[in-house]
């Protein structure tokens, strides 16, 4: 019993003692500087404007809640705080806007550059802070108007959260859009079993230009999970577009469109399948190394190479192996200038 009481005692000092918005169905806009908890109570929640979260707050969003964004600049910005939404296999949460399908979307998720972000072990896996898990996000960052800088996920100040079992729908705006976007990254960006599809009856406004856009700070930093990660929405550029990254890894992945990695130090890439070509381009600058092994290039116009990789400033090995390709006119096209490295194809 005393132990018991103990345990009770504990979990009581570590939970955050988060104050429940029970039965408040319309948030306008709102400055959080508590613990604030978002419960399925509370479900719908309709918001209307921009829920800042500032620096002492927290805004929890439990299982089985829907979130419903009145208009297209409502939306979640954490600028200094924590965020989690926690939804869980059997009951996840729904963010939405709304508006009907073809219609603007709500403005999205935001980090900015004092956010809380997720911290890892060394092998990445997650330890606390800001988390997304068990997710459905729509529309958020989609406009009808083309040519729009609008984004799913924004995590353009360096801050990020962890990402596990999250499907976005429609997300980004047409073009210049992405469903999430990571830039001047330091410590490590994990997303496992993350989904990125269209639903739009629009072909047009539905082309996001990238999927993902992941940046470092430099290639000293940033470390990429990429884990079951699905992008099969019709963007019209890249499924993922990664650029001054110290480590990015991919495995058990699926991408529609071309995967393009500039200035990436290493890079290991396995058992997953691209329907499009993987451009490397100056990868492996410190020494790398680059490993593409047990892949499926599965490209249906035999004009596309199904590898074009540049060596300029590869410095260590490069490993290509055990890759099955389908359909590309030319296996593998490199153009090398590789002083100091050791190349294996065999593909």
């Amino acid at each position: 019993m005393k132990i018991l009481l103990q345990l009770l005692w504990m979990f009581s000092v570590l939970t955050p003692p988060w104050s429940t918005m029970c039965n408040a169905l319309s948030v306008n806009g709102t400055t959080i500087n508590t613990n604030v908890l978002w419960s399925s109570i509370d479900s719908p929640i309709r918001v209307t404007g921009m829920v800042d979260i500032e620096s002492g707050g927290s805004l929890r969003i439990d299982e089985g809640v829907r979130v419903i964004f009145e208009t297209e600049e409502s939306g979640i910005n954490n600028k200094a705080g924590q965020l989690y939404i926690l939804g869980s296999i059997s009951n996840r949460v729904l963010l939405e806007p709304s508006t009907g399908e073809d219609e603007n979307g709500w403005k999205g998720i935001i980090f900015g550059s004092s956010a809380i972000p997720a911290t890892f072990t060394d092998n990445g896996e997650y330890q606390s802070g800001s988390v997304i898990r068990f997710t459905e996000i729509v529309r958020a960052g989609y406009r009808k108007s083309r040519y729009m800088y609008t984004y799913g996920l924004d995590f353009s100040e360096g801050a990020v959260p962890y990402l596990f079992d999250i499907n976005m729908i429609d997300c980004g705006g047409h073009y210049y859009g992405r469903f999430v976007l990571v830039k001047e990254l330091v410590g490590f960006f994990v997303a496992r079993h993350l989904r990125l599809s269209n639903n739009s009856t629009e072909e047009r406004y539905n082309r996001a230009n990238y999927g993902m856009e992941i940046q470092g700070l430099n290639i000293d930093n940033g470390l990429v999970i990429l884990q079951n990660v699905d992008v099969s929405a019709k963007t019209s550029s890249y499924s993922v577009y990664g650029r001054n990254i110290h480590q990015m890894n991919v495995t058990l992945s699926n991408f529609k469109n071309q995967v393009y990695l500039q200035y990436v130090n290493y890079i290991s890439i396995q058992d997953s399948t691209l329907s499009n070509k993987l451009t490397l381009y100056d990868v492996g600058r410190n020494g790398g190394p680059i490993i593409a092994s047990g892949n499926t290039f599965s490209i249906p116009n035999s004009n596309i190479d199904a590898l074009y990789a540049y060596f300029r400033y590869t410095s260590g090995i490069v490993s290509i192996t055990k890759n099955t390709i389908i359909g590309a006119s030319m296996n593998l096209r490199c153009a090398l200038l590789m002083p100091h490295s050791w190349l294996r194809i065999m593909s």
